[in-house]
């Protein structure tokens, strides 16, 4: 080989080589923690009831109902991925949404549900003349 014609050695550090060591799925791409992808992540419908809202911080405070399989029945701070619901809630109201295995932080598509004891339409009485 001519003089200034060798090959050049490829540059690669100890992340590249564990990146590519693992399967896809699995490469971290530089970040530290794998961030939680709703679309590969198996959905839960969660459900609970709001203790506090804090609109400029852009959470809610929710005792949630039991969920198999995503958690059981705590008192959370969560964000949400549509602020604008939150100038809607207040302190007592049901709510419900979806959630994301591995995502214990983020409620998505949070919306403000009727009470279960309260009937979707009043029955309308009849009286006898």
């Amino acid at each position: 080989m001519e003089e200034g014609n060798e090959p050049k050695a490829i540059p690669t550090t100890r992340r590249t080589v564990r990146n590519h060591s693992l399967p896809a799925s699995h490469a971290s791409h530089g970040r530290t923690r794998p961030r939680a992808d709703k679309k590969a992540k198996k959905e839960f419908v969660f459900k609970g009831k709001v203790v506090k809202v804090d609109a400029n911080a852009k959470t809610v405070v929710v005792i949630n109902d039991y969920i198999p399989g995503w958690t059981k029945a705590v008192t959370g701070i969560y964000t949400v991925d549509n602020p604008e619901v939150l100038k809607t809630l207040e302190p007592g109201d049901r709510v419900s949404a979806r959630v994301y295995e591995g995502n214990f932080k983020v409620l998505y598509e949070l919306k403000l549900v009727p009470p279960e004891d309260l009937p979707a339409q009043f029955p309308q009485k009849k009286y006898k003349e």
